[in-house]
C-alpha cells in the first residue's frame, strides 16, 4: 500500500510538471490571424457602405461566374457608373440626396477592397491587409481608366 501511495505522488508531481509548459505554451503560442481594417478613421456612412456594396457585390458576382479579375472589375464599374444604376441608391436618387455629390472617392475604394476580399477574397488569395491595399489601389486606377475612356 505503501508503495502504490509513493506511485501515486510521483504520478501527480509529473503530471504537474508536464501540464505547466504545455498550459504555458498554449497560453502564449501565437495564432495566426487574417484581419482587414479600414483605413480612414470615421466610420462609413450607410449610403457609402451601400456604394461599396453594389461594386463588390456586382465584382463578385463575376468571379463567381468565372470572369477574370480585370473583366469582373470593369463590369462592376461600369454599372456603378452612374447611381440610378444601382437599385440600393434608387431612394438616394429619387431624394436628390446631397451625399451622393460629396463621397470621399479613396474612402469608397477602401470600402469595396474591404468588402470583396470579406465577401469573395478567398478563392482569389485575397485575405491581408496588403491585398486590401493593393486591390483599392488596382479599383481606382481601374475606375479613372473607365472614365477617362467614357
Amino acid at each position: 500500500m505503501a508503495i502504490l501511495k509513493t506511485f501515486m505522488i510521483r504520478l501527480k508531481r509529473t503530471a504537474i510538471l508536464l501540464a505547466l509548459p504545455i498550459l504555458v505554451w498554449i497560453t502564449f503560442s501565437s495564432t495566426t490571424v487574417f484581419a482587414a481594417e479600414l483605413v480612414d478613421v470615421e466610420e462609413p456612412t450607410p449610403l457609402e457602405l451601400k456604394v461599396a456594396k453594389g461594386y463588390s457585390g456586382k465584382f463578385c458576382n463575376g468571379i463567381a461566374m468565372g470572369l477574370t479579375q480585370q473583366s469582373a472589375l470593369k463590369i462592376a464599374i461600369a454599372e456603378n457608373r452612374k447611381p440610378s444604376f444601382n437599385p440600393s441608391l434608387w431612394t438616394a436618387v429619387i431624394s436628390n440626396d446631397k451625399q451622393l455629390e460629396s463621397i470621399d472617392e479613396n474612402k469608397i475604394a477602401s470600402l469595396v477592397a474591404l468588402t470583396v476580399v470579406n465577401d469573395c477574397g478567398d478563392p482569389l488569395g485575397l485575405n491581408s491587409q496588403t491585398d486590401v491595399d493593393e486591390f483599392a489601389s488596382y479599383f481606382m486606377s481601374m475606375r479613372e481608366d473607365s472614365l477617362s475612356n467614357q
